[in-house]
C-alpha cells in the first residue's frame, strides 16, 4: 500500500478501485478470494488509502472517505473537491494530505499539497497547501506522524513537518 496504491487490504477484505469503481473482495481463502460488491464512484478515480476503518479515494477532482465499519459494504461518509488534477492521498488520525500534479492526463497544472482537517469526517475543510515542483507520490514517516516524505519529482525528494497543519514547513 501507498499514495499511489489501487489497492488496500484491510483484515481479510481487498478494496481496489478502478478508473470508475471500488470493489469489495473477501480474501480469507487467498487462493479463492471472492467478490462481494462493486460500487460505481464515477470517472476519475485514482487511488485508495485505508486508515483507521476509512478508505481515503483519491479521485481527479478531490478525495472521497468511505466507512469500513461494514467491511462488506463501504458507506460513503464525505468528500471534497479540488480542482482537477492528478491526486495520491495519505490519512493520520487528524490529517489527509493531497498531492496535486498538474500537466498530465488527469488535467489542471497545479503541483501542490493540500493539508485537510479530518477531526470531522463528515466535514473535512482544507487548512494549508504548499507548492511542489512534480509530485508523484507521498507518505507519512513510520516514526513520527508530523512527517510527511514527498517524492517531488526533478526536486528530489522532500519532508515535511505538519505538526502544525496550517503553516507547514
Amino acid at each position: 500500500g501507498g499514495s499511489m496504491s489501487q489497492f488496500a487490504i484491510v483484515d481479510e477484505y481487498l478494496y481496489t478501485v478502478d478508473y470508475k469503481s471500488l470493489h469489495v473482495f473477501l480474501v480469507s481463502d487467498a487462493e479463492n478470494p471472492v467478490p462481494l460488491e462493486t460500487i460505481d464512484l464515477g470517472v476519475g478515480i485514482e487511488t485508495i488509502f485505508p486508515q483507521d476503518g476509512h478508505l481515503f479515494i483519491g479521485t481527479q477532482n478531490g478525495v472521497r472517505i468511505y466507512d469500513i465499519s461494514n467491511p462488506r459494504s463501504p458507506v460513503e461518509v464525505s468528500d471534497f473537491e479540488h480542482v482537477t488534477s492528478c491526486d495520491p492521498v495519505v490519512a493520520n488520525d487528524n490529517l489527509a494530505i493531497a498531492t496535486l500534479r498538474g500537466g498530465t492526463e488527469c488535467g489542471g497544472n497545479l503541483n501542490e499539497l493540500d493539508v485537510f482537517d479530518i477531526s470531522d469526517l463528515k466535514n473535512p475543510t482544507m487548512i494549508s497547501t504548499q507548492s511542489l515542483t512534480n509530485p508523484y507520490g507521498l507518505g507519512f514517516s513510520n516514526t513520527n506522524d508530523n512527517i510527511v516524505y514527498v517524492c517531488d519529482g526533478y526536486a528530489g525528494l522532500k519532508a515535511f513537518d505538519v505538526s502544525n497543519p496550517s503553516s507547514i514547513e
